[in-house]
């Protein structure tokens, strides 16, 4: 492009092959202009796209380039919580219900989730002694309203949620997937 912008007389003379007589069908200075302006934009454009592509991420030894921005927040993404406090969130307590049984689990999530829509899934295993709790949550920039301000990804947020059994908690103990016991709220 740039050879059309320095001489547009080239375009030309790779044309002029497909006329009977090129003398007789040889363009004007007006023609040779738009062709010069037109390669001319084109350059300018292409450099504008490519400068557009370099573009500057934080260096991740830099000081202050750890900051957490909604960009660098994951779309959605399951995570698995324990009793140990991590930077997704933790089980916090359960409960069980004196009038019918029911074993109910909190946790603490940090991040945005499927609006408070129920968004910790629990699995029970069952055993003679224990029971074993997995719990994951569904988190992401998908769940962040959209109102202009940064999401609280660093406060948490308590979710509870139903533990299915099939029998009654009793004395068995209730333990995380690492084995750690959680703590029991009254």
């Amino acid at each position: 492009m740039a050879v059309l912008v320095a001489n547009p007389r080239v375009a030309w003379y790779v044309r002029a092959w497909q006329y009977r007589d090129p003398e007789a069908n040889y363009p004007s200075d007006t023609w040779f202009a738009l062709h010069r302006f037109g390669a001319a934009a084109a350059i300018v454009l292409c450099l504008f796209v490519w400068s557009g592509t370099w573009e500057s991420t934080p260096n991740e030894e830099e000081p202050g380039s750890a900051a957490a921005s909604k960009d660098d927040i994951p779309a959605t993404e399951t995570v698995p919580l324990t009793s140990t406090v991590a930077d997704a969130g933790w089980i916090s307590w359960y409960t069980v219900l004196e009038e019918n049984g029911e074993v109910w689990i909190s946790a603490s999530v940090i991040g945005c989730v499927n609006g408070g829509l129920a968004p910790l899934d629990v699995w029970a295993t069952e055993e003679e002694e224990s029971v074993s709790l997995r719990v994951e949550v569904t988190r992401g920039s998908d769940y962040c309203e959209d109102d202009g301000k940064d999401p609280a990804w660093d406060e948490p947020e308590e979710y509870t949620a139903l533990v299915d059994l099939d029998a009654p908690l009793g004395d068995r103990t209730v333990v995380d997937t690492s084995g750690d016991e959680i703590t029991r709220s009254s």
